[in-house]
Formats: C-alpha cells, sequence, structure tokens
C-alpha cells in the first residue's frame, strides 16, 4: 500500500507542477499541431482528413469546460487547450505502474519504472502538448492494462473496457489497429491462449471498439474514404510515394531516431530486453504479452522505413509495454552479482533524462552554452540553434501574429476592407489563426501550389474551389509562406519581389523566420489545380 500511495504523490506532483508550467512558466507557443487540432475544434465534426475526432473534442471540451478559467488565472486559453494533455500524461503513468505491477506483482519496481518514466523527455512532452499522442499513448497503455486483466486474470468486465480503449484509441489515432493485431499474435504464437481468441469476451471487445468507430466510418463514406486515402500515402502503399524506390537507408534513419529518442542507454536496454525475452526464449506469458504488444510495433514502423520516411513519433506506443518489459530485465540483471555496469549505465542513463526534461522545457538557459557547439549562423544555416533545438519550432508564433496583425491594418487603411490571411501550408494555419487578433479563419492555398490536400480543403467556402465567392473573389490576399510560381496566375497584381521577410530572435540569435507577400484582385487558380489527396 505504502508504494500505491508513493505512486499516486509522484503522479499528483508532476501533474501539479505540468500545470504550473503549462498555465505560467512555459516560453513556449503553440505547436503546430496543437494549434492545427485547435482549429478542428473550432470546427467540430465527426472526423477529419488525417485524424479520428477525438483529439479536436477533448480541446473543445475542456475549452468549453476551463477556458474562461484558463484566461482569469493566465491571461490565455493554453493551459484549457493542454489541460487533457496533463490529464492523459497522468494517466498514462498510472497505466505504467499498473502494468508492472500486474506483471511483476512488486510495487517498488512499479513505482520506480513509472519515476522513471516521467522524467523521459518524449514521455513529458506526451503530458504537455496537445497533440495526438497525449490520449492515444494514453488509451495504448490502458489497453495493455485491461488486456491482461481479461487475458490472464480472466476478469469478464476488461473485455468490453478493452474494446471502449481501443474504440477511443481508434478515434486518436489510426495506430491503435496495432494494438488488437499484436495481441492476435500473442494469442497465436502462445498455445495456451489460442482458444481465447473463439471466446465471447474477444467478440465482445471488437463489438465495442467497431461501434466506437462509427463516427470515423460514417464521415469517410461522406468524404470519397479521404483518411484511408491519405494514410496508405503516408505508408508509401499509394500516392507519389508509391513510384519511389526502396529507401535503403531509411532502417537505419529510423534505428538512430529512435535511440535519440530512448537516449541511448534506454534503448539499448529495451533491445536487450526483445532479445532476453522472444518467444522461443521466454517462458512466462505475462512477458511475452509485454514483448508482442511492442516488437510488431517497431517492426510495422521499421519496414515501412523502407518506403517512407518515418516520422520519431510514430511507434512511440511501442515504448508503453516495451518499457515494462524493460523494467523486468533490468531487475533482473541488478539482481545478480556483477550488475555494478548495469546501474551506473542506467543511473547515468537518468541523469541525462532528468537533464534533457530540464533542456526541453527552458531551453535559454543552456542557450550561451549550446551556442559554443552549434557554431555561427551562415549562409546555408543561419539559425544553426534549430538544428539542435527541437523547441525553437514552439517558438516566435504569437510574435509572428503580431507582426502580420500590424500588416492586416496597414492593407485594411489602404483597401477598405480585411484582407483575407492565407498561408502556403496547412501547418501554418492553425497558429495564425489561434495568434492573431480576433481569431481569424486562416485559408491555406497549399494544394494549388504543389502541396498535398489538407483539412482546409475540405472546408468550404475554401479559395481554390470557390474563388469565386464573394468572401474570396477580387480580395486582397495577405500570404504567409514562400512565394510561389502559381500566385501570378491567382492574382490581379503578384509581385513575388515585393517580398517582407519576418526575423524572430532571442536575444540577438536568429531562431525562426518567415516569409509574407500581398496578392490583390484574387481571380482563382486556374483549372485543374488540384494536388493529391495524399
Amino acid at each position: 500500500m505504502g508504494w500505491r500511495v508513493a505512486a499516486a504523490v509522484l503522479i499528483l506532483a508532476v501533474s501539479a507542477f505540468r500545470v504550473a508550467y503549462v498555465g505560467w512558466w512555459s516560453p513556449l507557443d503553440l505547436a503546430q499541431d496543437e494549434a492545427h487540432y485547435w482549429d478542428w475544434a473550432r470546427n467540430l465534426d465527426w472526423s477529419y482528413y488525417s485524424k479520428g475526432p477525438l483529439v479536436a473534442w477533448l480541446i473543445r471540451g475542456s475549452l468549453e469546460l476551463f477556458g474562461p478559467l484558463s484566461v482569469a488565472l493566465t491571461d490565455s486559453t493554453i493551459l484549457a487547450i493542454r489541460f487533457p494533455a496533463v490529464l492523459c500524461g497522468a494517466a498514462l503513468l498510472a497505466a505504467i505502474y499498473t502494468l508492472t505491477v500486474q506483471t511483476t506483482r512488486r510495487e517498488s519496481l512499479a513505482f520506480a519504472t513509472t519515476a522513471l518514466a516521467a522524467a523521459i523527455p518524449a514521455v513529458t512532452a506526451a503530458g504537455i502538448l496537445m497533440t495526438i499522442d497525449a490520449p492515444f499513448v494514453a488509451l495504448w497503455a490502458w489497453a495493455c492494462v485491461f488486456g491482461h486483466a481479461a487475458l490472464f486474470d480472466k476478469r469478464p468486465w476488461a473485455w468490453p473496457a478493452l474494446g471502449l480503449t481501443l474504440g477511443l484509441g481508434i478515434l486518436a489515432k489510426y495506430t491503435m489497429l496495432v494494438w488488437p493485431a499484436s495481441a492476435v499474435l500473442f494469442c497465436l504464437f502462445t498455445p495456451a491462449y489460442r482458444a481465447v481468441l473463439l471466446r465471447p469476451g474477444v467478440w465482445v471487445a471488437a463489438a465495442v471498439a467497431a461501434f466506437c468507430c462509427l463516427p470515423i466510418l460514417i464521415w469517410n463514406v461522406q468524404n470519397d474514404w479521404v483518411s484511408l486515402r491519405h494514410v496508405s500515402g503516408q505508408a508509401g502503399v499509394t500516392g507519389p510515394e508509391s513510384k519511389g524506390g526502396i529507401r535503403w537507408l531509411g532502417p537505419l534513419e529510423f534505428l538512430g531516431a529512435q535511440l535519440g529518442v530512448g537516449l541511448g542507454v534506454f534503448f539499448v536496454v529495451l533491445v536487450r530486453s526483445m532479445l532476453t525475452h522472444r518467444p522461443g526464449v521466454e517462458a512466462d506469458p505475462k512477458r511475452l504479452y509485454l514483448w508482442w504488444l511492442c516488437v510488431p510495433t517497431f517492426a510495422l514502423f521499421f519496414l515501412v522505413s523502407f518506403r517512407v520516411g518515418i516520422q520519431v513519433n510514430w511507434p512511440a506506443a511501442g515504448y508503453v509495454s516495451g518499457m515494462v518489459l524493460a523494467a523486468v530485465w533490468l531487475a533482473d540483471r541488478v539482481a545478480l552479482p556483477d550488475s555494478r555496469p548495469w546501474k551506473v549505465a542506467v543511473g547515468a542513463g537518468a541523469v541525462v533524462a532528468i537533464l534533457g526534461t530540464f533542456v526541453a522545457l527552458q531551453p535559454s538557459s543552456v542557450r550561451p552554452v549550446a551556442g559554443h557547439f552549434v557554431g555561427p549562423p551562415t549562409a546555408v544555416s543561419p539559425a544553426p540553434m534549430r538544428r539542435w533545438d527541437p523547441t525553437c519550432r514552439l517558438r516566435g508564433w504569437k510574435w509572428l501574429a503580431g507582426e502580420v496583425d500590424r500588416m492586416r491594418d496597414e492593407l485594411t487603411k489602404r483597401d477598405g476592407v480585411e484582407p483575407v490571411l492565407a498561408v502556403d501550408r496547412w501547418n501554418k494555419a492553425g497558429e495564425l489563426g489561434y495568434y492573431c487578433r480576433g481569431n481569424p479563419t486562416v485559408v491555406c492555398l497549399g494544394r494549388a501550389v504543389g502541396d498535398r490536400y489538407s483539412q482546409y480543403d475540405l472546408w468550404r467556402p475554401n479559395p481554390i474551389d470557390d474563388a469565386q465567392a464573394q468572401e474570396f473573389r477580387g480580395r486582397t490576399f495577405l500570404i504567409v509562406g514562400e512565394p510561389k510560381d502559381g500566385y501570378a496566375d491567382a492574382f490581379a497584381e503578384y509581385d513575388e519581389r515585393n517580398l517582407t521577410t519576418l526575423e524572430y530572435r532571442e536575444g540577438g540569435e536568429l531562431v525562426a523566420w518567415w516569409y509574407v507577400t500581398v496578392g490583390s484582385g484574387y481571380r482563382g487558380f486556374p483549372a485543374g489545380t488540384k494536388g493529391s489527396k495524399w
């Protein structure tokens, strides 16, 4: 009981810190994905172009419940937007503790595993940034817990709980479908559990999960299965990527990125634990369960990396059960007489994790030191800090919005009407929509100038499909993004030489920059400008 109380106190303390950080201490603006999902949240639907609706529903619900309080306390709604991520982060830590106890019956080990998980930068990010990974990874973790209760503890209630968790997870991210596939593989390759696949509990779970997915199904039927097209394109099955050759270095890039996310030593421990407890060697079905809910996820994206580039967060769910199995493996090593090297390695890894989390949360604290390593700005790399500091992508957006608002005012004074605010890529629209004065609707021109479809192409009216609508015809557009050749055909007056470069600096160092152009007398892009749906 003492370890459970300690774990509860730890999780509450970590969550309280994250709330305080998000509300008052964070130097980070909304990430591009966060702002994009905020845009979804103010345009509620049953599903969306690239993902299910859960992230939008959570953000909208939190804004409705806590938005006014967030503004009163912090002069911003960011705390309300990110509060669901804090709750999901707490749920993830609670699931890691529970799954470790289920597997080992050692509450002290469960506490240590949870404490170490809380210190890892990637886990911290999932508990602060409100992207799809926050609810998705938490739901995956609880699916592992409920699946364990159903398979090993034979709890009847666990099957519908598992189905609900899987269904909600699919509403968050389609990768959740890998979980039931992995669980089926566990049953098939573990003879004592093959019969489970024929029992009613499995079908109850499947039915509940399928029912939860109806919003996605209905929306895609109404929208030409655009989500399926998008996901298959991302995987290199269809679309332009499917015509490319094999990326022989893709797997190395994938493994290198995962090595970085795992802070080196932890990824090595994970790999060693997977080798030690692999099928054919490991006899304990509970450990095999963890193995099967980890390795297929990494194997899937390893194979996909031969076709397309893999984003570092795509296999994130595999770390949940992998982390617990790695803790089990480490506990076994520590019990051996020659365990000192592993104790030192894990201790060093924990220190690196804590320092990495601190640097990620307060990057400016180490910038003077880091500057000696990244080198001076050059013509090829004008902002060298961006190469090592991923938080640069979360800074400067509020400042940019202020500069754009100033330009909007100038154009409004000139034309007597506000300009249409546009971007060249979907990932900028939410940032400007959130931070610009009045939360304006921002349109995306990307599809007309070489980018893929996005959610902005499905919302109507939009300037590509509805060029003659009164919202766009003859209007002046303020475009944030690189100049494109196609813009000259879409406006009566457009000169890419009239380019404004907006540079955001911190401590005199360039952190981010954007280009802004103006097109007047919008008349629409030439017929046939459609872009790719994936």
